[in-house]
């Protein structure tokens, strides 16, 4: 029995998985050891199934030896997932963020995208949710409140065979990130036409308090070499005492998150 309930918790586990068409493709030899093991546990159920009296008709010691060699499979097999897992890692660092069980649904279901942004928050702090194209692709990354970051490039998710590498788009997703936020900070750097209150409210918060220090800082040098510190003090006081009455008013909560760190920091 011990054997049985060994075997029978295994195949309940790895069942599912190798209905997985994506599965079943990537790793063939496991879904073959695997075929072969539920053949003999498909033929021990009907048994059972059948033959109401099994514990006086079941041969007992060919079972045992058949869920022993059973059990030896079934751990071969989930020696080669781990494996398998350990890779698709490898690939893409940020899946170690993920529990194996949630780490097999988005590679069983690699066709579907958005299975994916149901984990996105567990591989990016900062992404809870993706805007897609109507041609496959990524085109938004969204923070979890709500703050929209585009794409300077769409991101591809399918291939022109019409599979879908996840760990290969997610990868690209990263980068994309990257060189994303990379733009929009120098646009956010380089537009000096709005008011410094419309700035604020043009740019995402990110954007806003990482370049807001980056021009505090090249205002100060320029202040103090052109021996108007003074004066400047006097406007950064101002401008903050804008931002404080700005805060007072019906402004969104987003907006608001900005302000306050902004205030904090000014």
């Amino acid at each position: 029995l011990v054997e049985w309930v060994q075997c029978q918790r295994s195949w309940i586990y790895l069942y599912p998985i190798f209905m997985s068409e994506d599965l079943k493709k990537n790793m063939p030899i496991e879904k073959k050891l695997f075929d072969d093991v539920d053949v003999v546990w498909q033929a021990v159920m009907k048994q059972v199934s059948n033959d109401p009296c099994i514990f006086e008709n079941f041969d007992w010691e060919k079972t045992k030896a058949d869920f022993e060699a059973a059990n030896k499979t079934l751990d071969k097999i989930q020696h080669s997932l781990s494996n398998y897992l350990e890779n698709k890692r490898e690939e893409f660092p940020r899946f170690y963020f993920l529990s194996d069980d949630e780490l097999i649904e988005i590679l069983s279901k690699t066709k579907d995208p958005y299975l994916v942004t149901k984990y996105l928050n567990k591989c990016f702090e900062g992404i809870t949710n993706l805007e897609f194209g109507d041609n496959g692709t990524v085109t938004t990354i969204i923070s979890e409140e709500g703050e929209r970051i585009p794409l300077v490039k769409p991101v591809k998710i399918f291939e022109a065979d019409g599979s879908s590498n996840v760990e290969r788009w997610l990868s690209d997703l990263e980068e994309m990130m990257k060189q994303s936020l990379k733009t929009h900070a120098m646009d956010c750097f380089n537009d000096t036409n709005a008011e410094r209150l419309a700035w604020i409210e043009k740019w995402p918060g990110q954007l806003i308090l990482a370049v807001n220090n980056i021009k505090w800082t090249n205002h100060v040098e320029a202040a103090i070499k052109d021996g108007q510190l003074p004066e400047y003090e006097q406007k950064m006081t101002a401008e903050l005492a804008q931002i404080v009455d700005l805060v007072r008013t019906d402004i969104s909560s987003l907006l608001r998150m900005t302000l306050s760190a902004l205030i904090v920091i000014d």
